[in-house]
């Protein structure tokens, strides 16, 4: 998952999910995928610790990696796919390793 300002990098699928500033939200979206997907692990940015991503991370996942945002952007490369945020906030990006869900009675109602 990225925030408006992180580098895309090239060859990679973004899903652009932003619509204007702040919307989605990144709380929104990583509670939307983690109800969907079987997380296994995360990544973030150490720099700052204290942020709201990372409290939101951590309410879900548990012990997430966390690694220099200069090596973050490098792992960003080697995605499978990004999910582009309308988070505004520094730091608002996070890589997940998941595992698929089975299907449990699609078409879901929300």
């Amino acid at each position: 998952m990225a925030d408006c300002g992180l580098p895309l990098p090239d060859g990679v699928p973004v899903v652009d999910l932003a619509l204007v500033r702040g919307v989605p939200s990144f709380e929104q979206v990583v509670n939307a995928l983690c109800d969907e997907l079987v997380v296994e692990s995360a990544v973030m940015a150490a720099e700052p610790d204290d942020t709201q991503p990372h409290v939101v991370v951590r309410s879900r996942i548990d012990a997430p990696e966390l690694v220099s945002h200069e090596e973050f952007k490098q792992l960003s490369a080697a995605a499978k796919l990004i999910v582009r945020t309308g988070a505004t906030t520094p730091y608002a990006n996070v890589a997940l390793r998941y595992k698929r869900r089975e299907p449990t009675g699609y078409p879901r109602t929300y």
